[in-house]
């Protein structure tokens, strides 16, 4: 079952749940199946069977049931339920408004919106059913109709908190963080308790960079219910902006202790262990987070590159691959593949990482020369020749003068000298030293290894290696050591 279909059933389901019951279903008395059952509910479906006592309305019966079927996201079954009762009970309102929010639980979205539109010709101006079309709304992914309904219940009740709150998320998702403020801050007004409102007021305020309103929201709801896990998350995001790490870092991990399931609290915890540098304790983090969420190309990146960090290199690239099966426009992770393949010297695997970043960043020399330079280290020659000679079709050389010359280096194997003086006039550092790498490498495979080394040694005697080359450079130049020892 789709998720955003469970999140729908249980927000109309949500309105009527009463201490176990639906109190909706309760009559007038609205007593629930406790109060006129003196015995204990069982917490499955099949307990759900049992007789009901003299004197238990059946609705009373069939909410409990419902209750249990719901919990243990039987859908079908909640389905079936509604025809055991009696056809007055059926033709209720509340009933036919459940079996629409049910409907919607399982995808049957036609037959909801049938229901749900046949009640809303009976009761227009009922906000329960109303607010069901707004549901079936979010899960037709119909906006317009969506944002239609919730203001039709505006009209009927201005200050309704579901719908300011509904309208205030829809806002806050569409980027308009200003009229999301507005709602949410309507809300506080006549209900300063609110605890989603004044949570959502400070992610609000947290966006627009209000810090301080923010974590005042925060501090608010936390007042209210201390043990609110997403708003001591909150909080020490806002602390660990503003340079409060180690209450940051105490925040999140009493926002874990109260809801250890939650991965993002994880995340966050790894994030800011990181930051203070306690890599081993942020790898532990992303290691409970993505356990949690294994799917999350965001916690594998982290891991790939903490991993990577603490030498953990099998690690790292299991996880740099995951990214790529998961989200494989980040061409990143190819990169982060194409560097460890080429420190092991496993030319074949770095030059089809390679290959693949250029693939989702075409306009990137630099993937394309380490590319063609793998296959040179695998003594492919023709390989590589006919792969620079076919990306250099791709260069545009009235923008990327020396880059084109450069890429031609690997073809011709000719105009060294000319490419070299035009690199050292480069004025951006890092343009230069990355292209002195390639510059090395030609003159590595040209035989000239003295040469290679002196702008080896200069690409690793930068203060802020910021790109990959640097890497390369360091493991070219450990090799030629190794090979010096060896001899």
């Amino acid at each position: 079952m789709k998720n955003v279909y469970q999140r729908v059933i249980w927000k109309i389901v949500c309105m009527c749940v009463l201490t176990g019951s639906l109190a909706c279903l309760n009559g007038p008395e609205n007593k629930t199946v406790a109060q006129l059952k003196n015995q204990k509910t069982e917490k499955s479906a099949a307990s759900a069977d049992t007789e009901a006592d003299e004197g238990v309305p059946p609705r009373i019966i069939f909410g409990q049931q419902l209750n249990i079927l719901l919990s243990e996201q039987k859908w079908e079954e909640a389905i079936a339920l509604f025809d055991t009762l009696s056809e007055e009970d059926r033709d209720s309102r509340a009933i036919q408004n459940l079996k629409a929010a049910v409907l919607v639980s399982v995808g049957r979205i036609a037959e909801a919106e049938k229901t749900a539109r046949a009640l809303e010709k009976r009761y227009p101006k009922d906000i329960d059913v109303l607010y069901t079309m707004t549901m079936i709304a979010q899960a037709k992914n119909d906006k317009k109709m969506r944002t239609a309904y919730l203001k039709k219940i505006l009209r009927i009740d201005p200050d309704n908190e579901q719908a300011l709150q509904e309208e205030g998320l829809d806002l806050y998702n569409q980027g308009s963080y200003k009229e999301a403020d507005a709602a949410f801050s309507k809300i506080l007004k006549k209900h300063p308790n609110n605890i989603q409102a004044l949570i959502w007021c400070g992610k609000v305020r947290y966006l627009g960079n209000r810090l301080k309103e923010a974590e005042q929201c925060y501090r608010v709801a936390l007042q209210y219910e201390p043990k609110n896990s997403l708003a001591i998350a909150e909080l020490a995001r806002i602390k660990s902006e503003t340079n409060r790490m180690a209450e940051a870092i105490a925040d999140i991990k009493e926002a874990i202790a109260l809801e250890p399931d939650a991965a993002p609290h994880w995340t966050d915890l790894g994030s800011y262990t990181m930051q203070v540098g306690r890599r081993e304790e942020a790898l532990d983090a992303f290691n409970h987070a993505v356990v949690l969420v294994p799917d999350s190309y965001f916690i594998h990146i982290y891991l790939a590159g903490l991993n990577d960090d603490l030498g953990n290199k099998d690690d790292a690239i299991k996880h740099y691959q995951k990214v790529t099966e998961l989200y494989p426009q980040y061409y990143f992770a190819y990169e982060g593949l194409g560097i460890l393949f080429f420190e092991r010297k496993d030319w074949e695997n770095s030059r089809r990482a390679f290959v693949n970043a250029l693939r989702y960043a075409p306009d990137n020399t630099y993937y394309a020369l380490t590319a063609a330079l793998c296959s040179y280290k695998a003594e492919k020659k023709t390989e590589a020749k006919d792969f620079m000679s076919k990306y250099l079709k791709t260069v545009d050389r009235t923008k990327h003068e020396n880059e084109y010359f450069l890429c031609r280096l690997f073809v011709d194997f000719a105009g060294d000298s000319d490419v070299s003086n035009r690199i050292a006039k480069e004025k951006d550092e890092t343009d230069r030293l990355r292209k002195f790498f390639y510059l090395a490498e030609f003159y590595q495979l040209a035989g000239k290894s003295h040469t290679a080394e002196k702008y080896l040694l200069d690409i690793t005697t930068t203060q802020t290696p910021s790109f990959f080359e640097y890497r390369l450079a360091v493991s070219e130049l450990a090799s030629d050591a190794d090979k010096t020892k060896t001899n």
